[in-house]
């Protein structure tokens, strides 16, 4: 009969608690939402389109395994100037926003991210 052995594997559990339970990447993703928000109005702004601009809000979100930041506005006409109508091409206010913050964010996360397994849950020293 052949056996495999698997090693390492409490270890790697609890690397994976410590990422669950890191303090610092609540604010950190809440900072780029709200600097996606803020530069999203902007967009909007120079367009004329100030009432829709601010409209844009930054709110929680939790699911039973996931807690997270969305950026939008409540308002319909929100989707309509992003992705147009049939009789209207779109005129995007938010994803250039999202494309161009992505690298950062993607930075920001890997070296929170990197820390916390160096450090543990404090993501410090």
């Amino acid at each position: 009969m052949n056996e495999t052995r698997l090693t390492g594997l409490e270890n790697l559990r609890t690397r994976f608690a410590r990422l669950a339970a890191l303090p610092s990447l609540k604010p950190a993703l809440r900072d780029e939402a709200e600097a996606v928000a803020r530069l999203a109005r902007a967009n909007l702004s120079t367009r004329g389109t100030g009432e829709l601009a601010r409209s844009i809000d930054v709110a929680e979100m939790k699911t039973e395994n996931l807690d997270g930041f969305r950026v939008g506005t409540d308002d319909p006409a929100g989707f309509f100037v992003e992705f147009g109508t049939f009789k209207r091409a779109g005129n995007p206010w938010l994803s250039p926003v999202l494309h161009g913050r992505l690298p950062r964010l993607k930075h920001n996360l890997r070296r929170l991210l990197k820390n916390a397994m160096k450090w543990g849950s404090t993501g410090s020293p």
